[in-house]
């Protein structure tokens, strides 16, 4: 396995090419897994073909890409690399495993690996309530989205606090009118992130 820098469990499909098969190239397989070609050269139809599922590998990447890890990893059909934005015609590949420079001309791929979304509550307890804030989700490279519901004696509220997002956390606070975290109040959040 001439491309796999690191295997988290070993994933992989073999099979017989049915055509040409390009090394290093990623596919979406027949049961929707995206597949790297962990070959160092072409092969051919009849080949035996294997296609990596799991784990991180090395692949062409576009000199002026830029990415965090973390951040989705993008196949760009077209021209056969790796790039950080949806290109013309792809598909997403997993994620960065390395921060990616411009400059560089491979990038670290952690294969069929997207972003996560959980759902968590928090119960405000005494001191959160004058400190005007709570720091609930930390250690995330990026947030893309936060939902928060706040739950007042079994009550759904209406109005719901400040949401503050920076870097890999995520705050929640008094709104400044509408809303006050309340001892007792239970804050209901769902979050998506990488």
């Amino acid at each position: 396995m001439p491309n796999l820098i690191k295997d988290f469990n070993p994933g992989k499909i073999s099979q017989i090419a049915t055509g040409s098969v390009t090394a290093k190239a990623f596919v979406r397989l027949a049961n929707g897994v995206i597949g790297f070609v962990d070959s160092i050269s072409n092969l051919s139809s009849g080949d035996q073909v294997t296609y990596l599922t799991s784990g991180v590998v090395e692949a062409a990447c576009a000199t002026g890409v830029t990415a965090s890890i973390g951040a989705t990893a993008w196949w760009d059909s077209d021209n056969s690399t790796i790039v950080a934005t949806a290109p013309a015609t792809g598909f997403i590949v997993g994620t960065f495993n390395k921060a990616k420079v411009s400059g560089e001309l491979n990038a670290l791929i952690a294969l069929n690996v997207t972003h996560k979304t959980f759902g968590m509550s928090y119960t405000v307890v005494a001191g959160d309530d004058t400190a005007n804030s709570v720091a609930l989700v930390t250690g995330l490279g990026t947030i893309e989205m936060v939902h928060v519901g706040v739950r007042r004696s079994n009550v759904q509220l209406a109005t719901n606090p400040t949401v503050t997002i920076s870097g890999g956390t995520v705050t929640i606070g008094d709104t400044g009118g509408g809303y006050t975290l309340t001892t007792g109040d239970i804050l209901l959040l769902t979050v998506t992130g990488y």
